[in-house]
């Protein structure tokens, strides 16, 4: 099962909220909203783990494992190296929200190239573990595709 995005797990816990006008969600349910959205990016959409957590305010280990031995099997199965996996997410999640280089996350990994951190990325995404979104100009409101990606 694939993971909920944002607006299934509002139309799962709080489906009232949905019914509501833009302007009113956000003058009036702000901090529940923001909640959700925290208990969203923990539980990653998943729903196994939102059941869990919501049913007992926690997640226990084994899912964490569970998912843990479900990336580690995807990338042995996609002859990646789990190491290196695990290297990139952690240089993602230092560089998280912000731009930055394929090239230049791909040196600090020590990956041969940029488009090996590519490969690993596009394997990541498709695995439902992360992903990029191209630069946004809010001024402007549009995507900027030839500036640095973002990481999610």
């Amino acid at each position: 099962m694939l993971p909920l995005d944002f607006r299934q797990l509002i139309q799962w816990i709080h489906p009232e909220l949905l019914q509501l006008s833009e302007q009113e969600l956000w003058l009036r349910h702000f901090p529940k909203i923001q909640k959700l959205f925290e208990d969203y990016l923990l539980t990653g959409g998943f729903p196994s783990v939102i059941n869990q957590f919501y049913r007992y305010g926690q997640i226990d280990s084994y899912l964490y494992e569970l998912y843990l031995n479900w990336i580690e099997g995807d990338l042995h199965r996609f002859r990646r190296s789990s190491k290196s996996a695990l290297t990139l997410a952690e240089l993602m999640n230092k560089h998280l929200g912000s731009s930055f280089s394929y090239n230049k996350i791909a040196r600090e990994a020590g990956l041969s190239s940029h488009a090996t951190f590519m490969d690993y990325l596009n394997l990541l995404e498709r695995m439902f573990v992360g992903f990029s979104l191209d630069c946004f100009v809010i001024e402007q409101k549009k995507p900027e595709f030839n500036k640095n990606k973002r990481n999610v």
